[in-house]
């Protein structure tokens, strides 16, 4: 991405609309110069809105209720595997789907 690029207008002057999402983990944010480099030139652009939308982890509860409505089965007898899980996935709703679709696969 070349930053001179971000407040061009089109050929008729008129501004273009983009949308554009960046998912990434903030503890990585370090390591990674080039996606530093990317919302470095993204956030001194003055036309461009940034909006960032922080996600955190589900408790041991929700992964439960999660867990117990794939499975269908009442909460107390998913208890122990949602715990199993939880712990696995950190709480990242995604790696415990991830988890619970390689044990299913084995």
């Amino acid at each position: 991405l070349e930053s001179d690029h971000l407040n061009d207008d089109d050929e008729e002057g008129a501004h273009q609309s983009q949308l554009i999402v960046c998912s990434y983990r903030s503890n990585e944010l370090d390591r990674s110069t080039e996606l530093k480099t990317c919302l470095d030139t993204f956030e001194a652009a003055p036309s461009v809105r940034i909006t960032n939308i922080n996600l955190e982890g589900i408790d041991k509860s929700s992964t439960n209720k999660m867990i117990s409505d794939t499975l269908k089965l009442p909460l107390r007898l998913t208890r122990s595997l949602a715990n199993a899980v939880h712990t696995k996935s950190a709480g990242n709703p995604l790696f415990a789907k991830m988890f619970m679709v390689l044990l299913a696969e084995e």
